[in-house]
């Protein structure tokens, strides 16, 4: 017997990952899908070339063309949270990122190395499974795992056939050294994915700080699952734009586009979802110019340009998307104080320089902070009312002052 349900807007997880090859879809698990998102929509634009009829008024049909989509959606500013380090299944090491570990195993015909190195990725970084362990293979008496320096592993430990194996799938499962030795760590995986599509990479010096890349070539595919359907976009790149207000969970506008890939049927992935809970807007440390001033509302847009690389080469019409401009800007609505001290009207037309720098949060794996190093009002103020009380509604040009610097977001 047929059974005639439908689909349900609730189900639904959006899935994200940096491509390997530009332009070229990745295959998503429910690793690539553990972020918390709200409101997605896709959609696809495909604009259509219409065929003047002959003889009749009647069309020919028309002729597809290029395809392209976008997506929209939001997700909480919060951290990963502070990571329980995992510990190998033999017993108890663990290793810090970037360590290289490889699995070998000992039988009649002596040592043989299963596999090549792997080296101890980000723990949140999606397909992360640690050292893959060989199927049984008659006559092996014991594994070995070997860490440290690429090229330079030493012994740290064996396990005996009878012992644990066989082993968990996926193989050995390589820990992470405590949070306080591992920043990276303390990154949510959206922040590893989302950022670097929207044009913002880790820091050199500080892993766990994203500031904005001029030329990122990263691109993602995203992959939104709608109860049973999959719709996808390769290639992709995007902006952000951060939305904060007092009593609320800072909340990031996300807006991609990439190339429109033609829907398949596909379940719904089960990821594991963050436990770590979004803080509101409230209790933080933030100043203007150094100082503290009482706002209701903070936006700051990343303001990128997103362009199609056209390519006739390709199904789609399209290579990927890529960053090609950004516009950084700012919305503060701060209560209006005395000219004499703080006149808004005379620092637009100075050109006046603020530093902004918004801290929320203390504790270890949930403290963000964003930054901006110069602020320089872009209009003139106008009044605002806030039941009754009058605001300075300013609006600001993020410039920089180094280069690649006119935000930064970190996570401690």
């Amino acid at each position: 017997m047929a059974i005639d349900k439908p689909l349900l807007t609730r189900r639904r997880v959006l899935a994200a990952l940096v491509e390997t090859t530009t332009g070229v879809a990745m295959a998503l698990t429910a690793l690539s899908a553990s972020m918390i998102v709200l409101n997605p929509k896709i959609k696809g634009t495909i604009p259509t070339e219409k065929r003047q009829g002959l003889v009749t008024f009647d069309q020919f049909p028309p002729v597809p063309g290029t395809r392209k989509g976008g997506l929209t959606f939001q997700t909480e500013l919060m951290g990963a949270g502070v990571p329980a380090a995992p510990v190998f299944t033999t017993g108890g090491t663990a290793f810090p990122v970037n360590t290289s570990v490889r699995l070998t195993y000992v039988s009649t015909a002596g040592e043989t190395t299963a596999g090549a190195s792997t080296v101890v990725p980000n723990p949140n970084t999606p397909g992360y499974s640690g050292v893959t362990s060989p199927a049984a293979i008659p006559g092996v008496t014991e594994y070995r795992i070997y860490a440290g320096a690429a090229g330079a592993e030493t012994l740290q430990a064996t396990e005996a056939i009878g012992t644990n194996w066989p082993l968990p799938v996926g193989g050995l499962i390589v820990g992470v050294a405590p949070p306080a030795a591992n920043t990276a760590a303390l990154i949510p995986y959206w922040a590893t994915v989302l950022l670097p599509g929207a044009g913002m990479q880790p820091l050199g010096g500080s892993p766990n700080t994203f500031a904005p890349l001029t030329g990122n070539a990263t691109t993602l595919t995203l992959g939104l699952y709608q109860d049973g359907r999959l719709y996808t976009l390769s290639g992709a790149v995007g902006s952000v734009k951060i939305m904060a207000e007092v009593g609320k969970p800072i909340l990031l506008e996300w807006d991609f586009e990439g190339i429109w890939n033609p829907p398949t049927s596909a379940a719904i992935l089960a990821p594991s979802f963050p436990q770590q809970q979004p803080l509101p807007f409230m209790g933080a440390a933030l100043t203007i110019g150094g100082n503290p001033y009482k706002i209701s509302k903070a936006e700051i847009d990343i303001k990128n340009t997103l362009a199609p690389r056209q390519d006739p080469n390709a199904v789609s019409g399209f290579h990927s998307f890529f960053i090609t401009d950004r516009e950084t800007s700012a919305k503060l609505d701060p209560e209006a104080l005395a000219l004499a001290t703080q006149d808004w009207y005379a620092a637009h037309l100075a050109g006046t320089n603020f530093v902004f720098s918004l801290l929320l949060g203390s504790a270890g794996g949930n403290t963000k902070t964003i930054a901006c190093p110069r602020l320089v009002p872009s209009a003139a103020p106008t009044d605002g009312d806030r039941v009754g009380i009058v605001t300075d509604e300013l609006e600001f040009q993020a410039t920089g002052v180094l280069g690649d610097d006119s935000i930064t977001l970190s996570f401690a």
